[in-house]
């Protein structure tokens, strides 16, 4: 008998927290998805440990995180200084390494989830996320 393949929207995520029965399936609670746009911007990154910066392009962004184009990426888990090269200027943020692989367009890199953002820097991202969204089409 062939077994069905679930898949998830791309709308939310799977958080490990159990939740409450009423905001849960599984078990587990479902939190939507930053709004996430193809945004090309050069990215200074330093994983902990490793000596020099190194500078690649994103080729997606978010208000909580970014894929980065590499052609050695970190190892998952790996905390990651970034310096995100945005229109309007430099912007720090700390993160994690959350997942290692090709992307969308099947080029190397890691995602990167934003662990210390402030609310001034989450703000110019979904401005520039904003932007090119509704530019699309």
């Amino acid at each position: 008998m062939p077994r069905c393949s679930h898949r998830r929207p791309a709308w939310y995520t799977l958080s490990v927290a159990p939740a409450p029965r009423s905001a849960s399936r599984n078990g587990f609670a479902f939190t939507p998805r930053a709004a996430r746009a193809p945004v090309r911007l050069a990215v200074q990154h330093r994983g902990q440990g490793n000596g020099e910066p190194l500078l690649d392009e994103s080729e997606d962004l978010s208000a909580s995180g970014v894929f980065v184009h590499c052609d050695e990426p970190y190892t998952v888990g790996t905390a990651v200084s970034l310096e995100l090269f945005l229109e309007d200027g430099h912007l720090q943020v700390e993160g994690r390494v959350v997942r290692v692989g090709a992307s969308r367009s099947g080029r190397v890199g890691m995602g990167i989830l934003f662990t210390q953002l402030d609310a001034r820097g989450r703000a110019r991202i979904e401005r520039l996320v904003k932007g090119t969204r509704d530019g699309w089409g």
